[in-house]
């Protein structure tokens, strides 16, 4: 195998990579948004927690928080119980959001539990989509212009015409 097909077959993986990343990034925001259409039942919140974790690495260390949550909700007179507070939610480093999000949780006596119609077990507390849903998208966006513009150089160098290439060296 030489050298030149060898690039284009690394540069071809990188490039799908961006893609599948792109992908997952849209299917994510599809499945938040779907949740916008769930049913809504009254639940009740069972428990509400803050849990911090250590990040440890070889330069530094974080401390993450992330609201563990469980609730209840009966849908058609049959119980379940749900964890998922919102689509997106994640454990990050801002103790003060968590904080806030847990002292609404325990204030609420009830609260609206959306649930899917077609699998009930499947619920969230926040349904939809949020601006961070966006950032798999965006981190995929960007490595495709990066690995696209390094392919797009690659081909331009070692096939391209003369003639263009001469034009963009010389302006």
């Amino acid at each position: 195998m030489s050298d030149q097909t060898m690039v284009i077959l690394v540069l071809g993986m990188l490039n799908l990579f961006g893609v599948l990343i792109v992908l997952r990034g849209i299917w994510d925001v599809y499945s938040a948004w779907r949740t916008s259409f769930w049913e809504r039942v009254p639940g009740q919140i069972t428990s509400a927690t803050i849990e911090e974790k250590v990040h440890k690495n070889s330069k530094s260390r974080s401390k993450v928080y992330e609201v563990k949550t469980t609730y209840q909700y009966d849908v058609y007179g049959r119980p379940y119980q749900g964890e998922k507070i919102a689509p997106s939610y994640i454990a990050t480093t801002d103790q003060l959001d968590h904080q806030n999000l847990l002292d609404w949780l325990n204030s609420a006596g009830s609260l609206s539990v959306f649930y899917n119609p077609n699998h009930p077990e499947q619920s969230v507390l926040l349904p939809g989509i949020d601006r961070g849903m966006f950032s798999t998208i965006s981190v995929g966006l960007i490595w495709l212009a990066v690995t696209g513009g390094i392919t797009g150089m690659f081909y331009l160098i070692h096939g391209g015409d003369p003639a263009l290439i001469q034009s963009i060296v010389g302006g």
